[in-house]
């Protein structure tokens, strides 16, 4: 996993000279931060590399004294929400969504973590 300096960061995890996931922290405020671009590739799930990448970010934000800390997701993201859920983020907020699959109801959803 790589990283780059400074209040936000992105960290890529590379197996075999590929991409096989990402996840990243981008300052919102003094003490806030979002994580963005979480994705694990379908081959390589359930293998616990979801878990390192939240953790590092995680560890980040509290290095960085982030202790607010939010995102977005969807609720057909089962895996995803199961590990923010893990690691101590809560859903504030649903709302109906459907741009991506006619026919079948899909949810945005908010969650946040309040570290201290």
């Amino acid at each position: 996993m790589e990283a780059t300096a400074g209040h936000s960061q992105m960290w890529i995890a590379v197996l075999n000279g590929q991409i096989v996931g990402d996840i990243a922290m981008i300052k919102r405020g003094t003490d806030r931060a979002q994580l963005r671009w979480f994705g694990v590739d379908t081959h390589v799930q359930g293998q616990g590399l979801g878990s390192r990448l939240l953790k590092t970010a995680m560890d980040f934000c509290r290095e960085k004294g982030y202790t607010h800390i939010s995102l977005g997701t969807l609720d057909i993201l089962k895996p995803a929400r199961h590990l923010y859920a893990k690691f101590g983020f809560h859903k504030i907020e649903s709302e109906f969504f459907n741009e991506w699959a006619e026919g079948r109801d899909i949810y945005h959803e908010l969650w946040v973590c309040e570290r201290r």
